[in-house]
């Protein structure tokens, strides 16, 4: 009879920190929920409705986390304090659904593996700053923004001109991750971290006296006339570089479902 039958189960509405709901097709990757937790959720579908149900849950191994019964399964594991240069490449949490009815048994398994992507941004997580969005990477990195680029290129234009022959103005630091701007001692809420801002360096030395009015050129310039936000010069540097950006981290969106 229906006594008799072995039980199915399946996992549905698996969800691990912040996994990227909206993607399509689903990419099986997450963030963690915040600097110190992940929360980890799933709901099981079985037949026979009479099968009882018990959970384990995998999670890297310096986090803490255990198992569950019932149809559905809700947790929030313990996530340790990131290491220096950020989590290790490809953290997986799975969970296992094991179904039994009768002495029968049946199991079904549900993942997400960490991209390199997620890796990055986990650091905004860890760095308790705002989260770019998973669409703003090609891979590692954040392009810079088209208004700094376009910015960048205005600025040198118009600085050749001012020197009276072609200048390059080099790009020294574009965008960095948080854990690099750390190394670099940036600032926590540096918009280097979301691909707004440029140090230009080194600073060229065309006419007198020094590059004290080269930066001062390139500096003016870039708040007049090429929409930048907020420019720093160097004096401690002899006028060697110039930090521009076009946003400010107040305005930046706050991605909170990432």
């Amino acid at each position: 009879g229906d006594g008799d039958e072995a039980p199915t189960v399946d996992i549905t509405n698996f969800t691990a920190g912040h996994l990227p709901y909206n993607s399509t097709p689903k990419i099986a990757t997450f963030i963690t929920s915040s600097n110190t937790t992940c929360a980890i959720a799933a709901t099981a579908t079985v037949t026979p409705p009479a099968a009882s149900v018990s959970w384990e849950v995998t999670v890297p191994n310096d986090w803490s986390a255990s198992g569950g019964t019932g149809t559905s399964f809700s947790q929030t594991a313990t996530v340790p304090r990131h290491p220096d240069g950020g989590r290790p490449s490809g953290m997986k949490i799975t969970l296992k659904a094991t179904a039994t009815h009768q002495n029968k048994t049946a199991s079904a398994t549900a993942s997400a593996t960490q991209t390199g992507t997620d890796r990055i941004r986990n650091m905004y997580i860890d760095h308790i700053i705002k989260i770019p969005y998973r669409s703003e990477f090609a891979g590692t990195n954040i392009s810079l923004k088209s208004k700094v680029t376009q910015g960048h290129s205005k600025i040198q234009t118009a600085y050749s001109e001012w020197a009276g022959s072609p200048q390059s103005l080099p790009i020294e630091s574009g965008y960095r991750n948080p854990e690099h701007n750390q190394d670099v001692r940036g600032k926590l809420k540096s918009v280097h971290q979301y691909g707004w801002a440029i140090d230009i360096s080194p600073i060229p030395d065309n006419k007198e006296p020094g590059k004290q009015d080269d930066s001062d050129y390139i500096a003016n310039y870039a708040l007049e006339h090429a929409d930048a936000k907020y420019v720093e010069q160097y004096p401690n540097k002899n006028y060697n570089e110039v930090h521009i950006h076009w946003e400010n981290y107040g305005t930046l969106p706050n991605v909170t479902n990432p």
